[in-house]
Formats: structure tokens, C-alpha cells, sequence
């Protein structure tokens, strides 16, 4: 698995404490359900639009644990799909 470019900013900066779980996980999940490479999706998460995602997850945060967090936002995001991938 991919590791970020951007621990700074993106996706993982925004993520604070739990960057790296949430990396790891995100990664995966996005790949599995996007069908895209490593590569695209690690551009994606260490992009702005990442830190957006980044953003909805931490939102989801407030009643949810980590992963369902992400999956929820996976889900919100998959709604706007065309934007993104």
C-alpha cells in the first residue's frame, strides 16, 4: 500500500491522530470500490480534495468510530463521483 506524499496537508495532515490508520484504511477502501491504482488514489487523498474527505470524516467522527467514519464518508463522496474520479 501506497504511502501519502503529504503528510503536511491532504488527506492524511487532516486527519491529525489518527492519519495513519485512517490512511491505510481509506486507501484500501477506495481502491476496492473505485477500481483505481494506488497511484490515483493517493493523488486524490494527498490533494485538496482529499483534505475535504478528510473534512466529511472527521465530521462523521462526532458519533461514529474510525472506520464506519470513513465508510460514511466514502459514501457521501460516491455521490458526487464524477467529481472526483
Amino acid at each position: 500500500m501506497l504511502k501519502t506524499e503529504n503528510e503536511g496537508w491532504g488527506f492524511y495532515g487532516t486527519m491529525g491522530g489518527n492519519a495513519e490508520t485512517a490512511w491505510d484504511y481509506a486507501m484500501s477502501k477506495l481502491i476496492n470500490i473505485t477500481g483505481k491504482s494506488e497511484e490515483s488514489v493517493r493523488e486524490f487523498l494527498d490533494s485538496t480534495m482529499g483534505r475535504h474527505f478528510a473534512d466529511a470524516v472527521n465530521d462523521y467522527l462526532l458519533g461514529l468510530e474510525l472506520t464506519s467514519a470513513i465508510d460514511a464518508a466514502i459514501e457521501e463522496m460516491m455521490r458526487w463521483r464524477n467529481k472526483f474520479f
